[in-house]
């Protein structure tokens, strides 16, 4: 089995997609892209938006070569939609792709009216036969509808994927606080476990109400950790810098080998939704250029490159200091064009 994480915030983006080869099938699950639109009052700065663009045409690329495409729910970091804001990825970039993938979701009802609207957007995509609503395969098994974090409206499926040797299960949006969704991934025996986790940025106050949450993630991510060879968690726990600090504290804790998405691939975790206060402050542009860049009248070539940048410079090392980011942030837009802000296309 091999598998990759197209997208997730330790990577720059908002998501979880995933490509994963079992077998003779080749398997995207969750292949939707988002920038938080509104953070600290602020829309996406230039640089999110820069990686923002690698990451949907990786998923494009990807939607090309699958044989089968799960959605595990139909929220706009999960799913392309038909009316996309310029941050995420819309249909239209996948109108000359039919083919003839399956596409698994989850029966329509157990989705929300919104949830329904674009799964029949997405459908167009597909020979009605080829939409499997649930159900299993040799390689893929859906489970039943599970809580989407803590909340009772939208639910999630989980995916499980196995090649007869290794078992890989897939946890989109439980931030691991559904004792049932647990129960459900570990009857499968997994090897590795890819999973969201809580979402620490938004529960920094003292309320009852968090501190419960927070340790019933803490419990449900101890037993997934001690029980599987890789736990890998990302996506909302790493809209915060507190997320990597409590990725490595269950790490050192279970004694077990849980990691973030960059970890797999040897690189520093780009937490530019983290970082979006400190990228206005350091590279400032108007906060609504994401108007032009919505028309397409806007270059980013020269925030890609401070990307790449940062990603070259950030200490391999983990770290948790801000100023870190803020120094080397520093260094970079010391030979960045001021000129070049924003550039209008020719």
């Amino acid at each position: 089995m091999k598998f990759r994480i197209l997208g997730t915030e330790s990577l720059g983006v908002r998501g979880l997609s995933c490509i994963i080869e079992a077998g003779n099938r080749r398997i995207l699950v969750d292949p939707g892209v988002a920038l938080g639109f509104t953070r600290y009052g602020l829309h996406p700065h230039p640089i999110q938006a820069a990686v923002g663009e690698i990451v949907r045409g990786s998923i494009v690329e990807e939607w090309k070569r699958s044989t089968d495409i799960i959605i595990t729910h139909f929220h706009g970091d999960h799913t392309p939609l038909y009316n996309a804001n310029p941050f995420q990825l819309g249909l239209r970039r996948l109108r000359d792709l039919r083919g003839r993938a399956r596409l698994w979701v989850k029966s329509e009802v157990f989705m929300t009216w919104r949830e329904r609207l674009r799964a029949q957007y997405v459908y167009k995509f597909f020979h009605e036969e080829d939409v499997v609503r649930g159900g299993c395969s040799d390689h893929i098994v859906l489970s039943k509808p599970v809580p989407h974090g803590a909340s009772n409206s939208t639910s999630v499926v989980l995916v499980a994927v196995r090649d007869g040797r290794r078992t890989l299960v897939h946890m989109s949006d439980t931030q691991l606080l559904s004792e049932e969704a647990v129960e459900i991934a570990l009857s499968w025996e997994p090897d590795i476990v890819v999973t969201d986790g809580p979402p620490l940025y938004r529960w920094h106050s003292n309320k009852s109400f968090h501190r419960k949450m927070l340790k019933k993630a803490w419990r449900n991510a101890w037993r997934i950790a001690c029980s599987v060879d890789t736990l890998i968690i990302d996506h909302h726990l790493m809209r915060c810098m507190e997320g990597l600090k409590w990725v490595d504290s269950l790490s050192e804790e279970t004694g077990a080998n849980v990691l973030c998405a960059a970890d797999i691939i040897g690189k520093p975790a780009l937490l530019l939704e983290a970082w979006r206060k400190l990228l206005y402050e350091k590279i400032p542009v108007p906060n609504d250029w994401y108007i032009d860049y919505g028309r397409g009248t806007v270059c980013l070539k020269p925030y890609r490159e401070i990307a790449r940048r940062l990603v070259e410079e950030l200490p391999k090392a983990r770290f948790y200091d801000m100023n870190i980011v803020d120094e080397i942030l520093d260094n970079i837009v010391s030979e960045f064009d001021p000129n070049e802000n924003i550039r209008q296309k020719d």
